[in-house]
């Protein structure tokens, strides 16, 4: 009987020490966050949050708040969202081009505007369907995020920053060559110019492949059409022989790269 007794008293005991271990094993699964950062703002976990077309703002503010309520007021923003206009750099040679770039960096800033107004990718108005998952690191979920929204993302100490991309434009002239015009005639033959730009200009974008002319507004959940922008980002200057394009330094050094490698590169002399 006394062993009967005390088998039962070591099950029972086995039993409660495995239940603690799993009760202690799911608490620290729930604890934990998978992936998570070296920063004081990526180690909560937050409850699961759907969102449909909501301002990107609205999302900021809404994980913003999860994380000060779990955090319990430690930290008061992680994720930080600058809607300030990126800079735009003038690379001009000559008071007249000088003048005609401070024009249509007028005229951008006002398609900016309609732009933000419409959510297009890439600005702090663009609009975002999806779901933060319980668990997961913030920096995983919003590099994801911003990716897909065409966002420029940065993140340190004090938290996740997104901002409008790309984070620096330069507006620059380049020179019309003899070999890009004959490169136009060819793409005129080939009927392979695009029908929304001067010809010039659509030989330029062609041989370059700045991309900065199109860009992406939605239709609708997760539902997007791309748009071209060409007379807002290139502008041609015939008494000038030029034509100025606005898009990242990146894009530029490529720009610059194909053209020489394609023969239809040419200094711009300072006037």
């Amino acid at each position: 009987m006394k062993r009967t007794v005390a088998l039962w008293v070591l099950a029972i005991v086995g039993v409660l020490v495995t239940a603690g271990m799993v009760v202690r094993s799911r608490r620290a699964a729930v604890s934990s966050v998978a992936h998570q950062r070296p920063y004081e703002w990526d180690r909560f976990v937050l409850p699961k949050q759907k969102f449909i077309q909501e301002p990107l703002s609205n999302v900021v503010s809404a994980v913003n708040n999860s994380v000060r309520a779990a955090s319990e007021g430690a930290v008061v923003h992680a994720i930080h969202l600058d809607a300030a206009p990126a800079p735009i750099k003038k690379v001009a040679l000559s008071l007249a081009v000088d003048r005609r770039m401070d024009e249509m960096i007028s005229n951008f800033r006002l398609h900016e505007q309609e732009m933000i107004r419409k959510g297009a990718s890439g600005y702090e108005g663009v609009r975002y369907s999806g779901q933060m998952w319980s668990g997961h690191s913030l920096g995983c979920a919003f590099r994801e995020l911003a990716e897909e929204l065409g966002l420029d993302y940065e993140e340190n100490q004090v938290g996740i920053h997104l901002r409008r991309a790309p984070r620096q434009w330069e507006l620059r002239a380049y020179k019309i060559t003899d070999a890009l015009v004959a490169s136009m005639e060819k793409a005129r033959r080939a009927n392979s110019l695009h029908v929304d730009a001067e010809p010039i200009v659509s030989a330029f974008a062609q041989a370059t492949s700045i991309h900065s002319s199109s860009i992406m507004l939605p239709d609708g959940p997760n539902s997007w059409h791309g748009e071209i922008r060409f007379d807002k980002v290139f502008r041609h200057l015939p008494d000038q022989s030029l034509i100025l394009a606005l898009a990242s330094p990146e894009q530029h050094r490529e720009a610059e790269s194909r053209l020489k490698g394609a023969g239809l590169w040419a200094e711009v002399a300072a006037r």
